[in-house]
Formats: structure tokens, C-alpha cells, sequence
């Protein structure tokens, strides 16, 4: 049988809602999703955390996510998954394409 992974990295705390209300969020929207695909699919959940802490204010925080796409820098993770004994893995993460 199939090892099945879901890894994902989601931001948690203050976000965009519908209507660009700032709302805080105890669970990221990527967090919920990981989880739904793990119970449809089974396997482990894994959740990726980063060394860095990134700013509590969204709007401040999408600046600096957008700085560090333009100079394709990756922010180091606390942990790295050893997916060598998965055979079907599931990425999920926040889309990073702003244009502002």
C-alpha cells in the first residue's frame, strides 16, 4: 500500500477575509485544507514551521513576503521532513503573487 504524506505550511493569526475585513485566525486557510485532503486521502499530516517569525500585521506582512519573492529567497524551516518512505505526497502552501 501507498505511504501517503500531506505537507503543507500555513500562516496563522491576522488575514484577508472576504471583503478585505482583517479577521484572526487560530487555524490558516492552508492548515484547513491539509486537513481536508488528509481525510479524504489518508496518510500523516506535516506541518512545516520556519526558523523566521514573520509580522503579526498582514498588510506589513504581504510587503515582506513580496520582497522575498522578487529576491527568491526561501525562509529556512525548523524541521525538514524525511519524505524518502512516502510514495505519494500532497504540497500545500499560501499562494505568494501579490501585485501591489
Amino acid at each position: 500500500m501507498d505511504k501517503i504524506a500531506v505537507i503543507y505550511y500555513s500562516l496563522k493569526g491576522e488575514t484577508i477575509a472576504p471583503g478585505m475585513k482583517i479577521v484572526n485566525l487560530e487555524k490558516g486557510h492552508t492548515a484547513v485544507a491539509a486537513e481536508f485532503v488528509q481525510k479524504a486521502v489518508g496518510g500523516e499530516l506535516i506541518e512545516l514551521d520556519t526558523i523566521k517569525t514573520y509580522l503579526k500585521d498582514h498588510m506589513k506582512m504581504i510587503y515582506e513576503a513580496k520582497e522575498e519573492l522578487e529576491n527568491g529567497i526561501r525562509p529556512e524551516l525548523k524541521k525538514y521532513p524525511d519524505i524518502r518512505e512516502y510514495h505519494i505526497i500532497f504540497l500545500g502552501f499560501p499562494k505568494m503573487e501579490y501585485s501591489l
